[in-house]
């Protein structure tokens, strides 16, 4: 299973790189910051870039802070991880700092993604914000209020609200459990 095999890289690596698809909305950005989340509290180094900036309406997202804009093109990781992107071409001029040699770790929700990467977890899902809080139950991650509250906000635009056909069972089920860390959902609207 490749959840199995992401836990072993994660594992073995200090440094990641996370980035996510040119104009991303709130799952792509909410799904890099979950993650780098998780993997901070790992004591992994991380990075965050996109090729554009954090828009502004965005800024109260917690930890917002950690994402940057691509400046220059020599950044130092040992793997990296794209998240919610069909295809490489997406990600814009990050693409440029990629090396061919290192892990890429492709974490995505559309069925029609192309698996571009050394290792995929493309799974059928409202959102990849669903999809990483799946593997965080399956590696075990006690999920902290910012990370329950970004995967929340993820999980909510990618499904209108809960009004889309993508929303399941499962995403309720999973909306039941972050909503036990007490956010407004209100305000988050």
């Amino acid at each position: 299973m490749n959840s199995l095999k992401i836990k072993k890289i994660l594992k073995e690596h200090q440094n990641f790189l996370i980035s996510t698809h040119v104009n991303p909305d709130p799952d792509a950005l909410c799904s890099e910051l979950a993650l780098g989340l998780f993997l901070k509290s790992l004591g992994k180094k991380v990075g965050i870039i996109n090729e554009d900036s954090l828009p502004n309406r965005f800024k109260f997202f917690p930890a917002s802070g950690f994402i940057k804009k691509l400046k220059g093109k020599n950044i130092d990781y040992d793997v990296a991880i794209i998240l919610d992107c069909g295809d490489l071409k997406r990600i814009g001029k990050v693409k440029e700092i990629l090396k061919p040699r290192k892990p890429l770790i492709n974490i995505d929700h559309h069925i029609t993604n192309d698996n571009f990467g050394s290792l995929n977890l493309v799974v059928s899902a409202s959102s990849t914000s669903e999809v990483l809080y799946d593997l965080f139950v399956q590696l075990g991650f006690k999920l902290t209020h910012r990370v329950a509250t970004l995967l929340y906000l993820g999980i909510m635009t990618d499904t209108g609200s809960f009004r889309y056909e993508n929303t399941t069972a499962h995403t309720h089920k999973i909306v039941s459990h972050l909503m036990k860390f007490r956010f407004s959902v209100n305000e988050l609207y």
